[in-house]
């Protein structure tokens, strides 16, 4: 999404696909599902360009998404969970473990660290790329 919403919709959906052709349909849901935190992510970059340029407003940003992120995995755990479409193991744990502090904490904890890794990966990055981005690292000029 630092890009833009373009290419994160589409590694979105593609990635989607992937997981549905390579693993189980609840994996990919749950990569589906991203498409809602991506959304609200591109759609705040989008109105708060700088976003990124400061750790204030950097992870309030990266914290928001991870809930997002967290709730809407959840959400198709819980389905699968209550419809049977989970393995035994699952239910050993009871929902309250394997579904809200696995799946749901869990997914907040590794949408940070995910964030700080992006952040970290495109701060360079970006410095190099000839095109328009969504997320600029560096403070624009103003006008003179």
């Amino acid at each position: 999404m630092f890009i833009s919403p373009v290419s994160a919709i589409a590694t979105t959906l593609i990635t989607s696909v992937g997981f549905l052709f390579s693993l189980s349909v609840v994996v990919a849901l749950r990569a589906l599902s991203h498409i809602f935190f991506v959304i609200a992510g591109c759609l705040l970059l989008k109105r708060f360009a700088n976003l990124l340029q400061s750790p204030k407003t950097a992870i309030p940003y990266g914290l928001l998404l991870s809930l997002i992120h967290a709730v809407g995995e959840t959400l198709v755990v819980t389905f699968f969970y209550f419809g049977g479409g989970v393995d035994d193991s699952w239910y050993e744990s009871g929902y309250i473990v394997a579904v809200l502090l696995l799946v749901g904490v869990g997914t907040i904890v590794h949408s940070m660290i995910d964030f700080g890794l992006a952040v970290a990966v495109w701060k360079p990055v970006q410095s190099v790329l000839r095109m328009p981005v969504a997320a600029p690292m560096r403070r624009r000029e103003k006008a003179v």
